[in-house]
């Protein structure tokens, strides 16, 4: 019974998650997504991957997104409700990647909890609709399928995860780095050339189709910084975690849980730094870049926030074990004094 519970169990959680986010933010929408929802409906129309009919411009952040909302588009779909589905849908999976995650890397605690938590985490919640729920998710079965040394496997959902948002890119870079460092060799050749193979077509199509691989609204995000009353994004990461979750005394345990997590995780160099170590990259190319803050840009964040806070209730509880085998050590050894 308790092995098809822990089976079965996140299975069920997924689904139930899955159709509440739904339930509850089916029609949720903001406007940022509606740039590549056009991009889709034209593309549906057949009037080319273009916003405006004519004008060969990238726009959008998320190309193959783009291309899956077409595809759905073609079958029927109205593409808001379509996003908002797939993207609860990626929130619940990601949830289930990071309980696996858990499983492989010995820290079932720390798994169960990413689980519970991770999919109905504010922020992500708020970013339904666009392609960041599916790029979490990738990341996450990317790592899942590297802990179990499924190197094609990672090397796909690396690639299909940078053609969503070309900062993925990171995320091969991480995962590449740790596998250098802990396995370094044979290396996966087959791996890095599947990786490739399916990410150098995108970007021929898009230096002959568009003039250049990279979106335009890069530069002007960039500019917007620049401002008065634009936010950086790393001040705006501070700004965020400080009003809408240190300010609540619900969340301020999270801070306390990453803080123990942070140090667990530094002082055993256990695979969990993988997450968090993406999630650091992440932040640093962003305050780097330089661009401007918006909500949605702090997904990856949070990824790495919900680590090491699961890393640091795993810590806790192994300590509070060691504490409580001392005790019980302690009050053997005076047992013989006592019956005095």
């Amino acid at each position: 019974m308790l092995q098809r519970l822990r089976v079965y169990g996140p299975i069920v959680w997924a689904a139930i998650v899955s159709a509440a986010l739904l339930g509850w933010f089916g029609g949720h929408a903001y406007d940022d997504p509606f740039i590549t929802y056009r991009y889709a409906q034209n593309l549906a129309a057949g009037l080319g991957f273009v916003y405006n009919s004519g004008e060969r411009v990238l726009s959008t952040t998320t190309p193959l997104y783009a291309l899956i909302l077409a595809a759905a588009r073609l079958f029927g779909a109205d593409i808001p409700t379509f996003s908002n589905a797939l993207g609860a849908l990626s929130l619940a999976l990601g949830g289930l990647a990071l309980w696996r995650l858990g499983l492989a890397w010995r820290a079932p605690l720390a798994g169960l909890a990413a689980m519970l938590v991770y999919p109905l985490f504010p922020l992500l919640v708020t970013t339904l609709g666009s392609e960041l729920p599916l790029y979490l998710a990738l990341v996450l079965g990317a790592t899942l399928a590297y802990a179990h040394e499924r190197y094609l496997a990672a090397a796909a959902l690396l690639a299909l995860a940078a053609l969503i948002r070309a900062d993925g890119v990171l995320a091969a870079g991480v995962l590449g780095a740790a596998f250098l460092l802990q396995r370094r060799r044979p290396l996966p050749w087959r791996a890095l050339a599947l990786y490739l193979a399916l990410l150098l077509p995108w970007l021929a199509f898009a230096q002959l189709y568009f003039g250049a691989p990279f979106p335009a609204t890069l530069e002007a995000k960039r500019r917007q910084a620049l401002l008065p009353g634009s936010e950086l994004f790393l001040p705006g990461l501070l700004a965020q975690l400080r009003d809408n979750y240190w300010r609540y005394a619900e969340f301020r345990p999270m801070f306390t849980l990453a803080a123990l997590g942070l140090v667990a995780a530094l002082r055993r160099r256990g695979p969990w730094l993988i997450p968090i170590g993406w999630s650091a990259l992440y932040t640093a190319a962003y305050a780097a870049l330089g661009v401007t803050s918006y909500f949605w840009y702090y997904g990856p964040v949070i990824v790495g926030l919900a680590a090491l806070s699961t890393t640091g209730i795993q810590g806790a509880v192994m300590q509070s074990k060691q504490l409580a085998g001392v005790q019980i050590l302690l009050l053997w050894d005076d047992l013989p004094r006592l019956r005095r």
